[in-house]
Order: C-alpha cells, then sequence, then structure tokens
C-alpha cells in the first residue's frame, strides 16, 4: 500500500507544476542569431547605438556625433527593424534599455573591442619585405637587411638562379638579389648594382697540390672533375651554367648539387673543383679547407644587382637596403 501510495504520488507531481523552462538553449540560439544579424549592420550604426546607450539621450548622442536627433532616431530604428525588436525606450529620465537592449548591448561592445584589437595588432604589427636571393646571397645579405631595416620583418627565401628569373610577376618578392644577367628580366622593377662578385677556381690543398704552383693552364683542368649547379625546374632537374670559362664541353663534370655552400662542402673532401664567387668561400680559407686556384687569363667578375618592387617597397626602405647591402658586399670582397 505504501509503494501503491508513493507510487501515486510521484506521477501525479508533475500536473501540480509547470513544465522545467529551457532558458539556456533559447538564450544561446537567441545570441547566436543576435550576433549573426549584428554582423549584418553597418559599424557606423552599431556605434550611433552605443552613443545613446552611454548618453542615455538621443539628443545628447546627436551633439556628440554632430548629426541631427532624427538620423539618431532613424539609426535606431533601422537597428531594431534589422533585429525585430525594440531595444530603447524614452522615459521621463531620458532613454533607457529594454530587456533586448540590456542583452545586445555587450555583443556590441564586444564587436568594437574585437575591431579596436584587430586595428592594434595591425598598427603595432612590423611590415614585411620579402627578399629573394640564391642561397650563397641569402645569407651573405639577409643580416644586413635585418640591420638596416629594424621596422620591418624581413623573409629571406632562398631560391635557385633559374626560379629567381621566373617569380618578379607572381607577386611573392619585394625585392631580390640577382646577378647581372637578370637585368633585362626585371623592366618593372627599379634595379641598383650592388657591386660585383670575383669568382674564381676554388678546391681543397690535396687538389692544389696536385695541380702545381703559380697560376695553372687551363688545359691543366681538362681532367679535373667539377662540381656544377643543378636545378628543379618544374619537377624536373635541370643541369645550369656556373659561368665558368670553360665549357661544360671543356672539362669533366664530376657531380651535381644545388647550392654553393654544399659543393664548397663537398670539394673540401674531395679533389673535385668549383667555379663561383670567392667570397663565399671565406670561411673555408680562413680554416684551410678550401683554396683559391690561380688560373692564367681568368678574371671573372659578375655584376650584384638589387631589384626592387616600387610599388611594394618605399623609396627610403630602397635606399637603405641598397646602402646596406652595397657596403656588405664590398666587405665581403674584402675579405
Amino acid at each position: 500500500m505504501t509503494t501503491e501510495v508513493a507510487h501515486a504520488h510521484d506521477e501525479a507531481e508533475p500536473s501540480g507544476f509547470a513544465a522545467p523552462p529551457k532558458p539556456a538553449r533559447f538564450h544561446v540560439v537567441s545570441e547566436r542569431r543576435t550576433r549573426e544579424s549584428l554582423t549584418d549592420l553597418r559599424i557606423s550604426d552599431l556605434a550611433t547605438f552605443l552613443s545613446v546607450v552611454r548618453a542615455r539621450s538621443i539628443t545628447r548622442a546627436a551633439r556628440e556625433l554632430d548629426v541631427t536627433p532624427s538620423q539618431v532616431s532613424k539609426t535606431i530604428a533601422r537597428i531594431e527593424e534589422k533585429l525585430g525588436r525594440s531595444l530603447v525606450r524614452r522615459g521621463t529620465r531620458g532613454v533607457e534599455l529594454t530587456d533586448s537592449g540590456e542583452g545586445v548591448v555587450p555583443l556590441v561592445e564586444t564587436i568594437f573591442e574585437q575591431l579596436g584589437r584587430m586595428e592594434r595588432d595591425e598598427r603595432e604589427a612590423p611590415a614585411t619585405l620579402t627578399l629573394g636571393a640564391t642561397s650563397f646571397l641569402c645569407s651573405a645579405l639577409v643580416p644586413a637587411a635585418i640591420r638596416a631595416l629594424p621596422e620591418h620583418r624581413v623573409r629571406g627565401v632562398e631560391l635557385p638562379a633559374a626560379s629567381l628569373r621566373a617569380h618578379p610577376s607572381d607577386g611573392i618578392f619585394d625585392v631580390l638579389v640577382v646577378t647581372g644577367s637578370a637585368r633585362r628580366l626585371l623592366p618593372a622593377w627599379s634595379v641598383a648594382s650592388l657591386g660585383t662578385l670575383r669568382k674564381g677556381l676554388m678546391g681543397s690543398p690535396r687538389l692544389a697540390k696536385k695541380l702545381g704552383k703559380g697560376p695553372v693552364s687551363p688545359r691543366a683542368l681538362r681532367d679535373v672533375a667539377f662540381l656544377t649547379p643543378v636545378e628543379n625546374l618544374g619537377g624536373q632537374l635541370v643541369s645550369t651554367e656556373d659561368e665558368c670559362p670553360l665549357s661544360p664541353g671543356e672539362r669533366r663534370t664530376g657531380h651535381e648539387v644545388q647550392t654553393l655552400a654544399c659543393a664548397l662542402e663537398s670539394a673540401a673532401d674531395t679533389e673535385l673543383a668549383v667555379f663561383g664567387p670567392v667570397c663565399a668561400a671565406r670561411r673555408h680559407i680562413a680554416m684551410g679547407s678550401i683554396v683559391e686556384i690561380p688560373v692564367r687569363g681568368w678574371d671573372v667578375r659578375e655584376e650584384c644587382l638589387l631589384a626592387v618592387n616600387p610599388d611594394r617597397v618605399l623609396s627610403r626602405v630602397r635606399r637603405a637596403l641598397e646602402d646596406a647591402l652595397t657596403a656588405r658586399l664590398l666587405d665581403l670582397e674584402a675579405t
């Protein structure tokens, strides 16, 4: 009996109470819809709404915004129509917020906080300058660019010479450091000479000893294997020129590598020869792992150019970069 009474009470109890409300889900859906509607409104309209909220008066808000009270009223009406609810009402103490208005204010304030944060981040973020160069020139010159442009974030991108010549029009680079042969490929860019790079034959002390003292004859190099450049162009490996006075048909190609740094490291441990900018081997030469091998009649110099996209780089930035890279190149050639 007790069990039956208890059971009957349990069944009857809900009939005396209203179904439990579900405010949480309704609030989330309502806030989401309100937020979505707010994103379709003009920022200026939302700013006017906040001015009315803070001034507690249509007239005072209009005075602060330097518009007529009628314009402010129309703006509030436009927002209310978009949201489908009343946000303010006129009272004895001026404008008061409705319950819906109280709920909308935090959302509008959040929008302006986020916009302000974005504006501050954009204002405080350093300008980016993307510099493209071959591996050697990138590692040699990017430090100087960083020092010369403390207000910029410098991005140094290493690419083979042939790839650099193909990239100016794709919008990736602001600045390119290229050799003289690329000048004609950059007609729309501002191009200035940074100086010249002296190029020469280099190899290990063992190779130099094998070739003998003094400037060697070009004929003596016919049996020497060279490390020559190779590039990945569109998924295909392509042998490229190192500008050596001996053509590929006049010398032996031993191995191919993509970067000058790899070529010098390989030459230091073998009897392979490398032709390239002598200053690129300055550290190897200082350590004694690489030596320059003079060749009779060879005096090869290559112009180094700074190419700047004038639509993306300010004149003062270009001048600062040109001065810094010119000084750096002179320093490299002197060592």
